[in-house]
């Protein structure tokens, strides 16, 4: 981890949260410190190797495996081979896919992703593909696990390739952190011969992605209809739109309900907000707005309807939306809420503003700058 980063990251924090800044800043060093101890022995980079991989495993839940996973093999020598155990699995190319991806240091296992099959079984008829590449997240190494992605993509599109030729055409992939950035070397390795109908990307991950061309990282041309959610962004997570709607939680950097533990709780409330989705009646609403600056002074015009956000997204939607939640589950406010409620005092905004400028004055990145109307902070603080 650079020197740099964590300097913008320091800046960051102190945007809605001065208050915190000590304990965060210790548990990300702490964090950092631990990965360097280990960076010797485990930086393990993938180079040359060629797919299928027996360290990125598929397993497939369906009605009638819903606790019981089937290890789905993929086999590169014939056509016939590979669709064998497929064909002999519960897998049903009439129903709808979910392709469910973890991220950094996670595993199939990591609570909320896998609570989603039961959410999703619980609806309808559905094949939930898990992808684990824990062998290949679970370093430290944070450089080395980022350029590993790329083979974990290309080896899930082999999978996606023998679920279309067996004639199922309704794919949506979901992937969380990391495994949100994995979704966009799947899409690069099925173009142009297939274009996935969906990709929701759960606060899809920031290091080393800000400065990376469209064909390294999430973005709307990787399928027909690109949803991102935002939770722990400038932190973790990116906070530029990167889909064809983007949809901001709460003060989209720290979520509410997480005291003391900002980093992992912010950060993977993407996934428990979208899980809770799939099901509730209330559902997350959010209200359109044109920046996140004008979000960040209350001036979105609140005239705009609000739209559902998560599983039951309309495939219509687009733009920048911002969602209140509950503190604790049931996250979900429903339609109407009072959108005051989180409002800030103009003291407030302005020592806001005043730190987004600080920290713009940091950035290199020219995209960047641009999504955060770097040159407007100067006239409205004077």
């Amino acid at each position: 981890m650079t020197s740099s980063l964590l300097l913008v990251l320091a800046t960051v924090l102190t945007i809605c949260h001065f208050e915190a800044m000590a304990s965060i800043e210790d548990e990300w060093l702490s964090m950092v410190n631990e990965g360097r101890q280990n960076d010797d022995d485990e930086c393990q980079y993938i180079n040359n190797r060629t797919c299928p991989d027996s360290e990125i495993r598929f397993y497939l839940f369906t009605q009638s495996n819903v606790n019981s996973s089937q290890f789905i093999f993929i086999d590169s020598t014939t056509k016939e081979s590979s669709m064998t155990n497929l064909s002999a699995s519960y897998f049903n190319a009439s129903n709808p896919t979910k392709i469910i991806i973890h991220g950094f240091r996670g595993d199939m296992y990591q609570t909320p992703l896998y609570r989603m099959r039961e959410e999703y079984l619980n609806e309808t008829s559905m094949n939930i593909f898990y992808v684990d590449w824990f062998n290949l997240s679970s370093s430290f190494c944070y450089p080395a696990v980022v350029h590993n992605i790329k083979h974990v993509g290309e080896c899930t599109s082999m999978l996606i390739r023998k679920l279309v030729e067996a004639g199922n055409d309704d794919i949506h992939i979901i992937g969380f952190s990391l495994g949100a950035q994995v979704t966009n070397f799947i899409a690069e390795s099925l173009k142009p011969e297939i274009i996935l109908p969906r990709i929701s990307g759960l606060d899809p991950a920031m290091p080393w992605f800000i400065t990376v061309d469209n064909s390294q990282k999430l973005d709307k041309s990787d399928a027909k209809f690109v949803d991102v959610y935002h939770c722990n962004s400038l932190v973790q997570a990116k906070i530029e739109t990167c889909g064809h709607v983007d949809f901001y939680f709460n003060n989209a950097i720290i979520q509410p309900g997480c005291d003391g533990n900002f980093f992992a709780c912010s950060h993977q409330r993407c996934a428990d907000y979208f899980m809770e989705s799939i099901q509730t009646k209330t559902g997350f609403y959010g209200r359109q707005c044109d920046s996140y600056l004008l979000y960040l002074l209350n001036q979105c015009e609140h005239h705009k309807a609000n739209m559902l956000a998560g599983e039951h997204c309309n495939k219509t939607t687009t733009g920048m939306y911002f969602i209140n939640t509950n503190s604790k589950f049931p996250f979900a406010k429903g339609q109407f809420y009072d959108t005051n409620e989180n409002s800030r005092s103009m003291s407030d905004m302005r020592k806001e503003i005043r730190n987004l400028q600080q920290f713009c004055n940091k950035l290199t990145d020219e995209n960047l700058k641009q999504f955060l109307n770097c040159k407007q902070y100067e006239v409205i603080l004077t």
